[in-house]
Formats: C-alpha cells, structure tokens, sequence
C-alpha cells in the first residue's frame, strides 16, 4: 500500500524546552552530514556523532515528546536489495608460532606451537544501506527505506531485523544502541559485541554507514515537516526563529566507496613471531614431533553476514 508524503505533527503537550532540544538536535545532524560531504574521511567521526543524537531521538524519549504518536518508514524487503555477493577466501598455511615467557618465574622459556593449515571464507550478501557491485568493483550505499509504503509505529520500527552474522540476528535498536553506546559520547567498548563480530571478518565501518543513512533519512523527515508549515514547524520556529535557515533542507545522499576502501577483513595472511605473558609457567618445552598425524586439509572457517530473511 502506498501513501502520500508522511510527516510528523507537534504534540501540543510538550514544553517549549523540549522542542528547542528537538529542533538543536536535527541542526546537530545536518552539521555533521554536511561534514562528510566536504570531506568523506569525516565519515566515521560524524556518523559517531549522528549515533548520539539518534539515540536521543530514538532510543530515548526525545522524538516522543515533540512529536505526536511518531510513525517512520520500514526498511525494504530483503529481496528488493540489489547488489553482488562479495566473497574473499584467505588460506593460512601450516606452520609454527613460537611463545617465549617473560616474567618470573622461567622468563625467557620458549615453546613451539604447531599450527594447523586454517582456511577464512567470508561472503557478504547485499546489506541495507550497502552492496557490492563486483563488475565495477565498488560498494554504493543509499537510503535502505522504502518511502512508498506505510510508516510504522516507532517502537516496531526498532524491532525490524537489520544484520545477521552466522546465525546471530541484530535488529534495530540493537544496531543504533551498539554504535552510540561504543563509539559516542560516554562510549564503553565492552559492549560492542555486533562490531567485534563484524570486525573478525568484515570491516566495522558498515556500522557507521547504516547509522548515516538513518541519519539522512530523519533529517529528510524532519525538513518535509517543516516544509509543509504544520504544527511541529510552529512550534519549533517559535523557540528556534533560524529553523528554516538551519535545517529546512532534504538530503539525497549516495556514496560509492572502491573496493579496497571497505575490503573484506579476514585474518593475517602471515604468522609472526609472538612475545607473550602467561600466568602459569610453562612445564614442557619444545613439543614432541610425530605423535600427532600431519593435517592436510585445512579447517574452515565461514562467516556470512545477510539481512534476516523476515
């Protein structure tokens, strides 16, 4: 079902200090959308800072407060996505790593471990807000919502699955906390549990690059509303007089990265010589050989990052 151009109304009960955080928090997203058209190595500082401000608006009650039972856009259907499969395999061959202990007690004690032949293979199907065309060799992110349909309730809209890693499924809300809570303001990395599944095989950027094009997308919600001249446009200009100056303006973003710009992250291609700390000391030197047969075929490692199939 299709529907005329959605905007947002005013809840009438909010305080005007309430709609000035609303309407400072938008300006605050176009400054820094803007910040990556002037130079695209500000992507992943401004989309950092984007993170925080969505998760004002979203995460916390900020969008809520100003604007009247807010509905957004869901994102496409997954067979909608357009794009190539991007698949990398790295072989790490067979051969040794040598530890050396050094602190007290045995420091300067060495051990040989044998290493096993590892195959990574990564495939990553077209993603929202990114895919991969393989016959120009570029990435190319856009808009991942498709405007034409319904919005949904805000607290659906978070629920909608996103990424799913293996067999581990991240919905929205899940992505959006992720990026602000690790890489924002009062940021604690031990929580990036997506990133770090990511950043084992693929690069953690796309985090940054879904978070902009959520960015982009409010932004282009919020000057459509403005535009219109409805109750929220009242209500901010009446404590913010520079609104139209400062945000009344639609984005149409599309960034094409080359291939090596976001390369798959699949491991080391070499083994290099390791000095380690151990807690217990070691109890046996170099281990002894042929007592273990030789492995040939090397152990596979798979990961494949898709959107969740519903």
């Amino acid at each position: 079902m299709e529907s005329a151009m959605y905007t947002w109304e005013a809840n009438e009960n909010s305080t005007d200090s309430e709609f000035e955080d609303l309407a400072y928090t938008m300006v605050n997203i176009l400054g820094q959308i803007r910040a990556i058209e002037a130079n695209r190595n500000n992507l992943v500082g401004a989309s950092r800072l984007i993170s925080v401000e969505l998760r004002k608006l979203l995460l916390g009650d900020g969008l809520r407060r100003c604007v009247r039972r807010p509905m957004l856009h869901k994102l496409m259907r997954p067979d909608r996505l357009g794009g190539d499969l991007y698949e990398q395999v790295i072989v790490m061959r067979d051969g040794t790593i040598t530890i050396t202990k050094l602190d007290e007690p045995m420091a300067g004690q060495q051990a040989v471990i044998d290493m096993s032949p590892v195959k990574y293979e990564t495939a990553v199907y077209p993603l929202y807000a990114l895919r991969f065309e393989k016959g120009r060799g570029l990435w190319v992110s856009e808009s991942p919502f498709d405007e034409r349909l319904i919005p949904l309730r805000l607290d659906r809209w978070l629920k909608q699955p996103v990424l799913q890693i293996n067999r581990n499924r991240h919905d929205m809300k899940a992505i959006l906390s992720e990026v602000a809570n690790t890489q924002g303001a009062h940021s604690d990395r031990r929580n990036d549990t997506i990133r770090q599944q990511i950043n084992e095989r693929f690069r953690d950027v796309y985090l940054n690059i879904f978070v902009l094009t959520v960015g982009i997308y409010l932004q282009n919600l919020f000057a459509n509303s403005l535009a219109t001249g409805g109750s929220l446009k009242s209500r901010v200009a009446s404590v913010y007089s520079k609104i139209e100056e400062d945000a009344q303006y639609g984005v149409k973003a599309s960034m094409v990265l080359s291939e090596d710009q976001l390369a798959a992250h699949v491991g080391w291609t070499t083994i290099t010589l390791q000095s380690v700390a151990q807690d217990q000391p070691l109890t046996s030197g170099l281990p002894a050989t042929g007592t273990v047969p030789a492995i040939t075929e090397p152990i596979i490692h798979k990961t494949t990052i898709r959107v969740p199939s519903s």
